[in-house]
């Protein structure tokens, strides 16, 4: 199969970039961007404070002896700037002065080093060295920003995959980072976070220079680097520097490892097992027999090797590795299932006092009583009649498993193996030609291969613990190339170019299976039929494949539920910035040119019902309108026996996805340092955004006079992206710092994300009911025949009334942008310990977001939508219209590794407000202008109180001495991450009885307070009665807006979170620089289950009960390794 991936001819676009790199690399000589090096600056003066100008500063790297110079001006001031991150020899020497020398001057990434220099009258020949370690306060640059270096990466306990990314953590004013999407397409298991409260795609990372991002998904980066080859990671989050763009809330680099002067690199394995593992809090499943749960089988191994020394001494360096992830995960999920009896059609144990333990459900017939569903006559008995049952639901049930726990709901557990092999290869290699010029070029790569059983076998039901069931194929390939330029002492030129690109194939695990819906089911206008081959038959492969979808209320859906599957993605983006720096007196003026290119191209019909067909059984299809009793989950299953279903579709994939698009960008930074203490940050950056094309033309959108899709389009995007920023920092002291800034930056999203495939090219053809009462039609029938239009250049297409779309705004789209502030107070406290607390703000403002203007009032059904008769699909106006805002108070503790100890922490106390969560591909829970200010309210990422604090600590004991006792104790290194994090906040709802459409029904809280009970499983977290489930009858009971239930958005939260990971070290030195080390790591290690939010429906019977704990963080995880330096 794999060779049937989608292959694009390659487009003048990419030998345009590549032109591009290669005339800049041979004549302008561009090289990594200032950011992916720090400066070191300071002022020399004499033992009565006078300043000494030609003072000669030299600094130089050891490990590599590369050299860098700079003399002191008539203010005594001196700066050396695109300084590769590693620790320095500083020298200051002056005829008339003794030799000044400290031998542990730390340089970092995007960052600037003071070291003043006090000279003593003598001899050249007399030197005075000083080798402690540089302050790492931040005296001279006014942005937010947190650094994690090589150390803590390699020896922090990284839960679950190694992934750096984790560590973002202790950012203050980071959200926990969570996997978000299925590991079936994104292997590489990058992590999302929301940072000062803005959204997750705002956030920008660059490896090496070069930007990784997920165009389909932009809060993922396509590549992530493995630990072992990370030399550090700078996170700016707030007031940027001006030559940092495309990035609204984390501007992250990745620096990866470079060679030196020394062999070194590392060997390692870790192992984990399920063996050792705690078993999930809900998991009930005893395979044995022996009375307990059992924990199922899996486990997870990390093996890999790095290397990297001396090609030609002090010339020429390499570094490479190599990693491999084999894990055969065990999962477990919980599903509700028909039990003998309600697959037989009898429903008599939900009679009203029938069973305590049922909750009450009459089925009503849904062919008796009145049009509208008033007036229904129930079936005798609760039971439906054999020969009113569809034979498709009597076909697809006997392929479902019987419950194999007790009760009605939560009834089947089920184990299984997600499979993944991942192989992780990076390579790189730096040469200087001279103190003057040097240059680097880089290669990584990602092969990953993922498998994923469904729940119920042949009857789908989606994979085992979530995300997407089959096999999933992707290839990640990372290039880079970069050098840097001093063209005199005070004139430099430095920038890169890169590429990324990314292969990617997911297929279902029933694709093989075909016509499964016409040809086992018998249900007219599943899969593939003869009009619509085009969308599903590509290299003799009929993509269509598969059981369609069962959406039955109450119970697990039927069926391949993942919509987006399968899919066929290749995707390339390029970097390109090329920056000049220029030293003049007490000024560091850096200037430059900023690139990104985006191309997609997407085989993925995952809009709307998805490829093979969808059917939806709500429960209100066998109540009766009105009744004193209320619809329930037994509802939706007899609704599924009867084959009545009220919103049926499938989704074409007509035209293929392509969406090309350029991000530019020119800056101007000025460092003004006004005083010895006193620095000002000045800098302007303007953004441009042409608008998004496909391949062949321009962007669609819908004209609403005529309701027609035109293939072309006069949009105009922003001219006016103008990113001022601005900041100082003080120097109160040597110990004590204030910082402030303010800035602007401009939402980088990719619009080929949100716009990549609506109609013509994705025809979502959903066939929907007025009211949820009243059945469209039944299985037998089918989906309706539908195809797609003709599509060239300039066409103009009628939107089918029945078919989904999402358009801009036909004169111009707008992008958001972020204002931020801050004001920090930052002081160095003994033992090198450095804190800060300070107020960091943000005001997002025209967030990119859908409105769904075709909503219907309560009442209105899909006859009231505001586009009927024209359309009753949802239609996706989609522009930059909404806001949000965010204050907080953060502090942050660090200490360098140096004295055998580390620490790192942060604190936030947050609140975040806005509309809604995500930007791009984002919509509102109420979309009826007259109601739009209820979406205001907190976010749902918005988690008050987080608390992150790690530590390293190398244990003192044994360190002198050769006897046995001294032997036994020495070498050991304990380490852990602590965290306290409140739950993230939900909404309290109902069930939709009121026949509103785009606009979500909450339930009633009819007591003021909530009290919080604290239950798990058996018992609510909440008191139910302080809700009530909303039975109103537009026109009878309420009227407009009154229909709609009192409870807000995001009113509660669930339980605290609170985690500790610990990791135990022995390292045994086996030569002086070769040491072995037995890693042990526990996460979670006090196996304390961080629960899920509760059920948050009052309808249903689990309501406000915790059902569930998160998958980002699993109980107690134990992992053995060795790991070999050297």
């Amino acid at each position: 199969m794999r060779g049937q991936r989608l292959f694009r001819p390659i487009r003048g676009t990419l030998w345009g970039a590549v032109v591009l790199a290669l005339l800049c690399f041979a004549s302008l000589d561009t090289a990594r961007a200032q950011v992916l090096y720090g400066s070191v600056s300071g002022n020399v003066r004499d033992t009565t404070g006078g300043a000494i100008p030609g003072v000669e500063v030299t600094i130089t790297n050891p490990a590599t002896n590369f050299s860098q110079t700079a003399v002191t001006n008539e203010a005594g001031a001196y700066l050396i700037t695109n300084v590769p991150r590693g620790t320095y020899t500083l020298r200051a020497t002056m005829s008339g002065f003794r030799e000044f020398v400290n031998e542990n001057v730390v340089v970092t990434v995007g960052n600037v080093t003071r070291q003043d220099v006090t000279l003593q009258v003598g001899g050249v020949a007399e030197t005075i060295t000083v080798s402690g370690a540089s302050t790492l306060l931040q005296t001279d640059t006014s942005e937010v920003k947190v650094q994690v270096e090589s150390k803590e990466i390699t020896d922090l306990p990284l839960n679950q995959y190694r992934n750096y990314q984790s560590l973002l953590n202790l950012v203050p004013g980071a959200t926990p980072g969570e996997f978000q999407n299925a590991v079936t397409d994104t292997p590489g298991r990058a992590l999302t976070t929301n940072v000062n409260g803005t959204a997750r795609n705002n956030n920008n990372t660059r490896i090496d220079g070069a930007q990784s991002v997920n165009i389909w998904l932009p809060h993922h980066t396509a590549y992530v680097p493995p630990s072992e080859t990370i030399e550090v990671v700078n996170v700016s989050t707030n007031n940027f520097d001006a030559e940092q763009g495309f990035a609204g809330g984390a501007a992250l680099t990745v620096v990866t490892k470079s060679g030196t002067n020394e062999l070194s690199g590392s060997v390692f394995g870790y192992h984990e097992n399920s063996a050792l593992n705690a078993r999930d809090f809900f998991n009930y499943l005893d395979d044995d027999g022996d009375g307990e749960a059992d924990n199922p089988a899996g486990r997870r191994s990390i093996t890999g090797f790095t290397l990297g020394g001396p090609i030609m001494k002090d010339k020429f360096f390499f570094f490479g590795g190599w990693e491999g992830t084999f894990q055969g995960l065990a999962r477990t999920q919980t599903v509700t299932v028909a039990t003998a009896a309600q697959r037989a059609g009898d429903f008599s144990a939900f009679l009203p006092g029938a069973d305590p333990n049922v909750p009450d459900a009459i089925i009503f017939d849904p062919l008796s009583g009145n049009p509208d569903g008033t007036g229904r006559t129930p079936f005798p008995n609760n039971i439906i009649p054999q020969d009113r049952m569809s034979p498709a639901a009597r076909t697809l049930q006997d392929l479902v498993p019987l419950p194999n726990l007790p009760g009605v709901t939560d009834n089947f557990e089920r184990s299984g193996t997600e499979a993944l092999d991942r192989h992780n290869i990076d390579a790189k290699v730096d040469y200087y030609f001279s103190e003057n010029y040097r240059t680097w070029g880089k290669f990584s790569f990602m092969d990953a291969e993922v498998t994923k059983d469904a729940i119920f076998g042949p009857a789908g039901g989606g994979a085992i613990g979530g995300g997407g069931d089959g096999r999933g194929l992707t290839d990640v390939k990372v290039y880079g190339i970069g050098h840097t330029w001093t063209i005199t002492p005070t004139f430099l030129m430095d920038g890169n170019f890169g590429v990324n690109d990314m292969d990617q194939e997911v297929l279902t695990a029933d694709i093989d299976t075909g016509n499964f819906g016409q040809e086992v089911l018998g249900i007219p206008g599943t899969n593939s039929t003869e009009p619509q081959s085009r969308a599903c038959m590509v290299g003799g492969i009929n993509r269509c494949g598969g059981v369609p979808r069962f959406g039955i209320g109450g119970y697990a859906a039927l069926g391949q539920v993942d919509g987006w599957s399968p899919l066929f993605r290749d995707e390339d983006s390029y970097t390109f910035t090329n920056n000049f720096s220029w030293t003049k007196g007490n000024h560091e003026t850096r200037f430059g040119y900023d690139m990104v290119r985006h191309d997609l191209i997407h085989w993925q019909p995952e809009i709307g019902p998805g490829p093979r067909g969808n059917f939806e059984f709500p429960i209100e299809v066998t109540g009766s309108k009105g009744a004193e009793i209320t619809p329930s989950n037994a509802n939706g299953y007899a609704a599924f026996l009867l084959g009545q279903t009220t919103e049926l579709g499938k989704s074409l994939q007509w035209e293929l996805m392509t969406a090309n698009e350029w991000q530019h960008a020119v800056y101007f930074r000025d460092r003004w340092q006004l005083t010895p203490n006193l620095t000002l940050n000045v800098g302007l950056r303007y953004e441009y955004y042409p608008l998004v094309t496909r391949d062949d033309r321009e962007m669609e959108f819908l004209d609403f006079e005529t309701f027609n899709v035109i293939l072309e389009n006069n949009i105009k995007v922003s001219r006016n992206n103008f990113a001022p920023r601005i900041g100082f920092a003080y120097r109160i002291s040597d110990n004590d710092v204030i910082r402030s800034g303010y800035g602007i930056t401009y939402d980088p999203l990719p619009f080929a994300r949100p716009l990549r495939g609506f109609f013509p090219l994705t025809i979502a053809g959903t066939f929907r009911s007025n009211d949820p009462f009243v059945p469209q039609q039944t299985l037998d029938e089918g989906i309706p025949i539908f195809t797609g239009p003709e599509t060239s250049p300039g066409a103009v297409i009628p939107l089918p009334s029945f078919v989904e779309m999402r358009t801009m705004p036909e004169d111009e789209v707008h992008r958001g942008y972020i204002q931020s502030w801050n004001l920090v107070y930052e002081r160095k406290l003994p033992g090198d310990v450095v804190t800060s607390i300070g107020y960091v703000g943000t005001q997002t403002t025209n967030q990119l977001a859908d409105h769904l203007v075709n909503w219907s009032p309560p009442g209105g059904g899909t006859e009231g939508r505001q586009l009927f008769p024209r359309s009753d699909a949802t239609i996706r106006f989609w522009d930059g219209w909404l806001s949000a805002n965010y204050h907080s108070l953060q502090v942050a503790i660090n200490r360098r590794f140096t004295g055998g100890f580390f620490l790192k922490g942060a604190y936030t106390y947050s609140r975040a407000i806005n509309m809604t969560d995500d930007d791009g591909w984002a919509e509102l829970m109420w979309n009826d202008p007259s109601i739009l200010f209820r979406n205001r309210a907190q976010a749902g990422f918005n988690r008050p109180h987080v608390l992150q604090l790690a530590a390293i600590y190398d244990l003192p004991f044994g360190r002198t001495g050769d006897g046995a006792l001294s032997k036994i104790i020495r070498g050991w290194q304990v380490n852990g991450i602590f965290s306290v994090s409140e739950n993230e906040p939900f909404t309290v709802t109902s069930a939709n009885t009121i026949e509103t459409v785009h606009n979500s029904q909450t339930a009633d809280q009819i007591a003021p307070n909530v009290e919080t009970l604290g239950g798990i499983r058996d018992t609510p977290y909440y008191d139910t009665s302080a809700f009530a489930p909303v039975n109103r009858i537009p026109g009878q009971t309420c009227t407009g807006n009154d229909c709609y239930g009192t409870a807000g958005r995001n009113i509660l939260r669930g339980p605290t979170w609170v985690n500790m990971d610990f990791s135990l070290f022995r390292r045994f030195a086996l030569a002086e620089d070769v040491g072995l080390e037995f890693r042990s790591e526990f996460f979670n290690i006090t196996n304390t289950p961080h629960f899920n939010n509760p059920e948050p429906s009052a309808n249903s019977s689990n309501f406000m009960r915790i059902l569930s704990t998160s998958d980002n963080a699993p109980e107690r995880i134990v992992r053995f390794g060795l790991r070999l330096s050297f």
